[in-house]
């Protein structure tokens, strides 16, 4: 189902979110409080999460950090004109905390929360549960826990080998941690953007890259549409666990995706009160897409993500 007035709100977060790693230019993220949020969260669901004043603070740090950005300020408006928020700073602020941070069970175990499912993954038995934010693919691919099978993509019929992309289209690429504040990424290519996206997903921990590093089986689909950051994945995390079909908006902001599935999550339940799991479709910068969100309780997010 497309409500106007949503896709309308995310096409505006879209252009608002200027922290969003941007195709051909050098940026820095600033992502200090989501990084040091990770920290916190044990994957596995048969872990029970602990709670700590240090967790707490870091939760409080990063909420204060999205919520004083333009784009968040956006997704208030937007709620608050349908009704689904107070326009009180404090009470909007722990509306977003209980949604995102309250813990819900896993086989009956205090082991998960909508955010570290959404944004950081989980893992059970062989499977990977949720990650579906970039930022922790990138990272933990850094560490060397996890192993990045290719891009794939199931809707379009052009698809050009990785393998016959020309070593002369490779120059450089740079990532670079530090402070640990910012993600750098320095980009020099003449290759075409969704090459450039690729290469970002598929570095390692050496600063200089080539087309020998790439993976030979993966694959490129060119798709229709204007969004090149849209990427379906496969990759095996922690040597155990399987993801075989993740989708990511490449390089978005922390305040994006929340705030993207906040306004979701709130206008779904506003429609249909009674729904465990529900989607909304739009169309992003003329790509189609929809956001699928599952409730676990009438005011506790389950999960919610991109398809």
């Amino acid at each position: 189902m497309g409500i106007p007035a949503f896709e309308k709100l995310v096409n505006k977060l879209w252009e608002l979110d200027a922290n969003r790693l941007e195709i051909n230019k050098d940026i820095i993220l600033n992502l200090q409080a989501f990084i040091d949020l990770m920290r916190f969260y044990d994957p596995n669901v048969l872990v029970v999460e602990s709670s700590s004043p240090e967790k707490i603070q870091s939760q409080k740090a990063f909420l204060d950090a999205i919520l004083a950005t333009p784009l968040m300020a956006e997704v208030r408006r937007y709620l608050e004109e349908k009704k689904l928020a107070s326009p009180i700073d404090e009470e909007f602020k722990d509306m977003l905390g209980h949604l995102w941070f309250s813990a819900f069970k896993r086989k009956k175990r205090l082991s998960s929360s909508a955010f570290e499912h959404v944004f950081l993954g989980e893992g059970r038995g062989t499977k990977v549960l949720g990650f579906h934010y970039w930022l922790p693919l990138y990272l933990h691919e850094q560490e060397g826990s996890l192993n990045y099978f290719g891009y794939y993509e199931k809707v379009s019929d052009l698809c050009i080998p990785l393998q016959q992309c020309s070593r002369d289209h490779f120059t450089s690429m740079t990532f670079t941690m530090h402070n640990p504040i910012a993600l750098e990424t320095a980009m020099h290519f003449a290759a075409p953007p969704h090459w450039q996206l690729h290469l970002f997903l598929t570095s390692c921990s050496s600063r200089v890259f080539s087309a020998s590093s790439l993976l030979t089986e993966c694959y490129f689909i060119t798709g229709q549409g204007g969004l090149q950051n849209l990427l379906s994945v496969a990759f095996e995390w922690n040597s155990d666990w399987v993801k075989k079909h993740a989708k990511f908006l490449v390089g978005t902001s922390p305040e994006f995706e929340m705030g993207v599935y906040t306004a979701a999550f709130l206008t779904m339940n506003s429609i249909w009160p009674d729904g465990f799991r529900y989607a909304l479709s739009l169309r992003l910068n003329r790509s189609r897409m929809a956001v699928q969100c599952y409730r676990n309780s009438k005011v506790i997010l389950g999960s919610c993500y991109i398809v």
